[in-house]
């Protein structure tokens, strides 16, 4: 990636707009109701970014969930939320479950939007319920991750497809619906990510400084093939 790309993208940017609020212990949310389990974490990451970017909303069943535009610059974002599953922040436990469902769709460092490829980021955010109330948690960690660090096979994700079958019981008036789920690694149970705020990339920032990010150890990822992959990891600065 050369630096005219390091620059447009919009990640450390979206890292820090996001994360800053968190580390700050001003990561407070509202669920719309008792059983809302992600919408909430939506609504906040909408009120952080507006003004910021123009934010497109996908739809419920579309990926990713936004396409945030800033300029000539466009990237996607899906975000994923996950409860802390205890009050002890132990980080020689995992802090949630170990894999994040995909409902019919495969995330990917790239997602087309009609005749354009985007890079595409995936916004994973641990949070934690207030005991005394039901409507409100409170946001304790981010991981940022670019959509390679899940899956880099840009044709995999394209090629997915939803098919249903009609003609379907006694009088072939329904049809079957067939929904992929799909499970991959959730990056927040990572040894070196839990409790922290960080941001997986392959992008590589000669000066980190003046992005306000502080790297971190990077990690390596090995692909079915044997050929490796490195993503560097910042924290804030």
């Amino acid at each position: 990636m050369d630096t005219e790309d390091i620059i447009k993208t919009c990640g450390p940017d979206l890292f820090i707009a996001l994360s800053k609020p968190i580390a700050e212990g001003r990561a407070r949310m509202t669920r719309r109701s008792s059983s809302d389990k992600e919408y909430f974490v939506q609504d906040w990451i909408e009120s952080q970014l507006e003004g910021k970017y123009q934010i497109t909303k996908q739809g419920r069943n579309s990926h990713p969930d936004y396409i945030l535009s800033s300029g000539d610059q466009a990237e996607g974002l899906e975000v994923k939320s996950l409860e802390n599953r205890g009050y002890i922040l132990d980080p020689s436990v995992a802090p949630c479950r170990k894999d994040v469902d995909f409902n019919s769709c495969v995330p990917c460092g790239l997602i087309k939007l009609k005749d354009k490829k985007l890079r595409c980021y995936y916004a994973f955010v641990l949070y934690e319920s207030d005991p005394i109330s039901d409507l409100h948690v409170s946001g304790i960690a981010l991981a940022l991750v670019d959509g390679n660090f899940l899956n880099r096979d840009f044709d995999l994700a394209a090629g997915h497809l939803n098919i249903s079958k009609g003609g379907f019981g006694s009088y072939g008036d329904a049809f079957i619906r067939t929904r992929k789920m799909y499970r991959f690694p959730n990056p927040l149970t990572i040894p070196q990510f839990r409790y922290n705020n960080v941001f997986v990339t392959e992008s590589t920032f000669p000066s980190p400084g003046k992005f306000s990010l502080k790297p971190l150890d990077p990690v390596e990822k090995i692909d079915k093939a044997g050929r490796s992959y490195r993503f560097n990891v910042y924290t804030l600065y």
